[in-house]
């Protein structure tokens, strides 16, 4: 998730509330945020990880549980 845009800010303000941590390091992570058409090396990696992915719609609704 980019960092730079206001709609990163409310999701990981949402995310620290809820008790997440925060790291740069996509293969440590254990949920990973991405828009949808992003695709690549990282993505196929962590897709192939147990690392969760979400969408950042399906990541919105996931910290309103």
């Amino acid at each position: 998730l980019e960092l730079q845009t206001s709609l990163a800010e409310e999701l990981i303000v949402k995310a620290f509330a809820a008790g997440a941590f925060f790291t740069c390091r996509a293969e440590s992570a254990d949920v990973y945020v991405y828009f949808e058409g992003e695709t690549g090396a990282r993505l196929e990696n962590l897709k192939k990880s147990k690392t969760r992915l979400f969408t950042v719609e399906e990541f919105r609704e996931f910290l309103e549980k």
